[in-house]
Formats: C-alpha cells, sequence, structure tokens
C-alpha cells in the first residue's frame, strides 16, 4: 500500500485504523488508558507521527506498546513505517478533525453462533447477575471472541451500577511487582483493587505459569474471592487440563468453575460477521474477494476484522476499487506470504505439536519455563513458524509460549531467521 499523503487526514486515516485494530489485541483498560485519545498528525512514505495527551502516556507507548503497536501499523498499512510519539500541542485542539470514537464490544454486537452459544448465553448470565456466580474459564485459539464477551460482561455490569475490574494476567503481574517494590500501604491497595470489586476478569491467564509468586498471589485472590461470593472471570488458551503438567493448583481452581470452550466458528457464523463489518465499514467486496478473504483467516475473527480494516484505510487513501491482486498483496506484505498468492494461515497447536515432534521435546515443555538447550531452540522455532505461517502477533505468540513478552519473542525470531534452517524441515 502507498502511504504517501502527507495531509494531516492521510495520518488520521491510517491511525484510526491502527486504533480500530489494537482494540481487538489488548485490553480495554490499556487500550482507554494509553491508545484512545492519540491521534495521527502527519504522514509520508517512512513514517506516521502520532500526537498523545502528555510525556507520561509517550513514555508508556514507547516503552511498553511499542512492539504490538508497531505490529498493528504494519496490518493497518501493508508496509513497514517508522513511528514517532509526541506530546499534544494546545492548538491541536481546534483542528476540524472527527475526533476518533472507539466503540466497546458489547453482547449485542456479538454474532451468536453454535461455537459460541454456551460462553454467551453464561457470560450474559454474569452481566446480568454478577453476585454469586460460579468461576468462569473462557478458553479457546486466539481471535474467536474471549476478549469481546468479557468487555460486554463489563458493560453489563456497570449498567447494573456495580464495579468490575479486567485486566489482562500480564498488568496483574506488573501491579504485584510494583505494589512489592514500592512497599508502604502498596501490598494494601493491590488486595483492595483486585479483592473488592463486584467482578473481577483476567484474560490470558497462560502468562502466570512459571511465575511462581505471582500464581501465588493469584490463587490467594480467588480464593478470598469465592468465600465472599464476588464473581471471577478468567480466560486463556488452552483447557484446563492443559495446566496440570505445569501447576496442579491453576488446574483445580479452573476445573471447579464453570470451564466453557469458545470453538472456530462455523462457516454461517463467519459469514454473518463478514457482512456485518462490510456493512459498518461501506466496503463493498465481490464475492470472489470475499471468499478468499474468509478463507485466508482460517476462522481467526479477530485478524479477519482488522485485514477488513486495512482495506478500508487502501480504499480511502488510494481512491480505486478494491481487487483480487490488491487483496492479495496486501495479505502477503500483512502475514508474510509471498505476495500475489494464495495465503495458508496454518493452525498453531499443529505448528506448536510438530514442532515440539521435531527437537524431541514435549509440548508442555515446549509451553513452559524451561530453558535448556533444546527447548530453547525448539521455542525459538516455534516462535518463528507461528509469526510466519500465522497472523499472531507478537504478544500472542509470546503468551502461547510460556507467557513471554513482545520483545523476547522479537528477538528470538530474529535470530532464528539468520539460521540456514528450511520450514519444510520442521513442519
Amino acid at each position: 500500500m502507498t502511504t504517501n499523503n502527507r495531509t494531516p487526514n492521510g495520518a488520521y486515516s491510517l491511525w484510526s485504523a491502527v486504533l480500530a485494530d489494537l482494540q481487538l489485541q489488548v485490553t480495554r483498560p490499556i487500550f482507554e488508558t494509553w491508545l484512545k485519545g492519540t491521534r495521527g498528525v502527519s504522514l509520508d512514505n517512512e513514517k506516521i507521527t502520532v500526537e498523545a495527551a502528555s510525556p507520561f502516556v509517550v513514555e508508556a507507548l514507547e516503552r511498553r506498546l511499542f512492539t504490538i503497536i508497531e505490529s498493528g501499523l504494519l496490518r493497518a498499512s501493508g508496509k513497514e513505517l517508522n513511528i514517532t510519539f509526541v506530546v499534544k500541542k494546545i492548538e491541536a485542539e481546534r483542528r476540524p478533525f472527527q475526533k476518533y470514537k472507539t466503540t466497546s464490544p458489547s453482547f449485542d454486537s456479538f454474532v451468536v453462533g453454535p461455537s459460541n452459544k454456551v460462553a454467551y448465553t453464561t457470560t450474559k448470565i454474569i452481566a446480568n447477575e454478577p453476585s454469586d456466580q460460579p468461576n468462569l474459564y473462557l478458553y479457546s485459539g486466539p481471535g474467536l471472541g474471549k476478549t469481546h464477551l468479557m468487555q460486554a460482561i463489563c458493560e453489563g455490569v456497570e449498567e447494573k451500577r456495580k464495579t468490575p475490574v479486567y485486566v489482562s494476567a500480564e498488568e496483574f503481574t506488573h501491579d504485584f511487582v510494583t505494589s512489592v517494590q514500592r512497599g508502604a500501604g502498596s501490598p494494601m491497595a493491590f488486595r483492595q483493587k483486585y479483592r473488592s470489586p463486584d467482578v473481577l476478569l483476567i484474560d490470558d491467564i497462560q502468562f502466570f505459569l512459571g511465575k511462581k509468586k505471582t500464581l501465588e498471589v493469584f490463587l490467594s485472590t480467588i480464593s478470598s474471592r469465592s468465600q465472599k461470593k464476588r464473581s471471577v472471570v478468567l480466560a486463556g488458551d488452552r483447557p484446563p487440563s492443559h495446566f496440570a503438567a505445569l501447576d496442579t493448583r491453576l488446574t483445580s481452581v479452573l476445573s471447579g468453575g464453570l470451564a466453557v470452550n469458545i470453538s472456530p466458528p462455523e462457516k454461517e457464523t463467519i459469514n454473518t460477521i463478514f457482512q456485518k463489518t462490510c456493512q459498518e465499514l461501506n466496503l463493498n467486496l465481490s464475492h470472489t474477494i470475499e471468499r478468499y478473504i474468509k478463507d485466508s483467516f482460517h476462522g481467526n475473527i479477530r485478524a479477519l476484522l482488522g485485514f477488513l480494516n486495512t482495506l478500508l484505510v487502501f480504499q480511502k487513501n488510494q481512491n480505486t476499487p478494491i481487487s483480487l491482486p490488491v487483496v492479495k498483496h496486501l495479505l502477503g506484505e500483512i502475514v508474510g506470504a509471498p505476495k500475489n498468492t494464495n495465503i495458508q494461515t496454518l493452525n498453531p497447536e499443529e505448528i506448536l505439536t510438530k514442532t515440539a515432534e521435531s527437537f524431541g521435546v514435549s509440548l508442555s515443555k515446549l509451553q513452559g519455563s524451561s530453558r535448556d538447550r533444546q527447548t530453547s531452540e525448539a521455542r525459538h522455532a516455534a516462535m518463528y513458524l507461528l509469526r510466519k505461517k500465522t497472523s499472531l502477533t507478537l504478544r500472542e505468540i509470546g503468551l502461547l509460549l510460556g507467557g513471554r513478552d513482545h520483545a523476547s519473542v522479537a528477538s528470538a525470531i530474529n535470530k532464528f531467521n539468520s539460521k540456514p534452517i528450511s520450514d519444510n524441515l520442521l513442519l
């Protein structure tokens, strides 16, 4: 995609698409705190400049969120661009551009099908009657609606004038470590934050694996809330039984409540989501292009929605019809496949299983905290293949492999990419 529009409108349109993509990638608290008020102000062939409200926000974007933002920018623009964050000028408030609006995921906007009906019904019950409900654990592959439903619970609970707290396991860990480092009243404030709300929602709990102290605090928090009959909703990428080899206590907690799987969506559900999103974005695509796009993402709804936002930006900036060659080109640049060829997005579980077999390590070791040379090499290979063969973000890859952060995943991929090893030797 060509991004030679130097006007603020070009930057605004592209950054709006990035924000729409990132809203599907990060938790609501992170989005609301750090991303929601940002705005693209200038764009050329090499760089986009983005305004933020304060130096504090700029620092957070550069230090904590840069990798995931960079990935979102690549998906939205179809090419690698540098990004610079600047503090918003006072006069910027007078610019005659529409303020970026976010639409929080809700139950009304969730498309229900056989694959997610139980999860939808269960989460709606919790939102309507948040007190005295059994702990709920939602699990599925990436991009199938867990985060959407958790954010919808928050909206429903707030409508009942009750208090939800929704964080990722990474945020919970950060809060715990910070409270210990600061001392004084911080540990008490930490306990108050996570034990007192009416509903506690924690996403990506596989991030806790290998973090013994944090896991102990997490389990203690769940126990305290259960005694007080306060609801807990958790989400992760695997069934409770898959945690057994890594931590039996976590398996016990997840199995003791209600565990609900969200399966990959059926063809009818994908079609409904696709048509609804195209209508909202005012995208007019031929049946051939629709079928090609849907086949390319193999049921990963989050990645599918992100790509439709990319098409929207292309359509606005280029002012040309969206053709099949254009779609193939953009898909190739986003997911790393050769241009003008069909994209094969593999199942992440298949990649992990086959990589573990190729290196002679167990799947539990590959996804755990083991650091021996053989397991580390296998894990690096898995990261490389997940990045190259799927539409997963660096954050999602890290969560699949023991809760590694974005920087660790990026470093491992770069190291492995320099090795003369064919993908065919691994898969």
